[in-house]
């Protein structure tokens, strides 16, 4: 059975859980890549056929003072962002 794709929405949700862990741990900045948030979301069934929502989602959650350390080479590939808790 294929499991749903997650939506903006799920991997939005995903980073605001560790900015508040991160928080909570008083962890000034945190990295996160959309490699790694995809597989903790969607888990390793999804070929990253739905990176774009995840790279989305990584955009959408950035607020000052964050940053982008590497936007890969396409829409398809990974993105890096630096985070403050």
């Amino acid at each position: 059975m294929e499991t749903a794709v997650p939506t903006v929405q799920q991997f939005r949700e995903y980073i605001q859980r560790i900015r508040l862990k991160a928080a909570d741990q008083n962890v000034e900045t945190f990295e996160l890549d959309a490699e790694g948030i995809h597989t903790s979301v969607a888990g390793k069934s999804h070929a990253y056929t739905d990176i774009e929502a995840c790279r989305t989602a990584m955009k959408m959650e950035m607020k000052p003072g964050d940053k982008v350390l590497h936007t890969g080479n396409g829409k398809k590939t990974n993105l890096t962002v630096a985070y403050k808790s």
